[in-house]
């Protein structure tokens, strides 16, 4: 399916569209994180297409004590500033069951029947609660769009990615071939 025939393209952060300025592993404060090649180009132009765009990632990081929920919030809300991604979700326990999710105030509304359609599903990834959870937010937000779930992609990098992909029934993209434009979609199914 061609990259104009997605209404919602979802991305993992962390490795698919940034990684830390510093040269390491991991982001060690919110503005430690520099945008990959490729995704200026790639992701900036989606929204002028009609696509919506998210960010669903996992950051154990949180549970662990490497940073703070509030240093997590600051480094997703400076990952928009870099990609103009406003909408994101992320995991910040091993369970799957602690999410932050930050959202337009707007959409509070939608934010609520998002949760609901959703219920208990696990979110961390390779669970599909936070790739659902956006698809139900979306649906909420345009209801004349109808089920964006055929017409979603998800982008990542690890295999927890791909496999929450399966689990959500939604397309998949590594994001090496996505950036690069080589094979940007993947499988539906394993």
């Amino acid at each position: 399916m061609p990259e104009k025939d997605f209404k919602l393209i979802i991305f993992d952060k962390d490795w698919t569209l940034t990684k830390p300025a510093s040269g390491g592993k991991f982001v060690q404060n919110p503005k430690g994180q520099v945008l990959l090649p490729g995704v200026q180009e790639k992701v900036k132009l989606l929204p002028l297409k009609g696509v919506h765009t998210a960010i669903a990632s996992n950051q154990a990081g949180v549970e662990a004590g490497h940073k703070t929920l509030q240093e997590a919030i600051h480094e997703f809300r400076y990952a928009y500033h870099l990609t103009g991604i406003h909408l994101s979700l992320f995991c910040i326990d091993m369970d799957g069951e602690a999410v932050a999710r930050i959202y337009p105030p707007s959409c509070e509304a939608e934010a609520e029947a998002a949760g609901r359609a959703v219920g208990d599903i696990k979110s961390r990834k390779p669970d599909p609660g936070m790739l659902l959870w956006i698809i139900a937010f979306y649906e909420a937000c345009f209801p004349q769009s109808g089920s964006l779930k055929e017409w979603t992609l998800f982008v990542g990098d690890m295999e927890s990615d791909r496999q929450a992909a399966i689990a959500a029934e939604v397309q998949f993209a590594w994001a090496k071939d996505y950036l690069s434009g080589r094979n940007p979609v993947g499988i539906r199914k394993s």
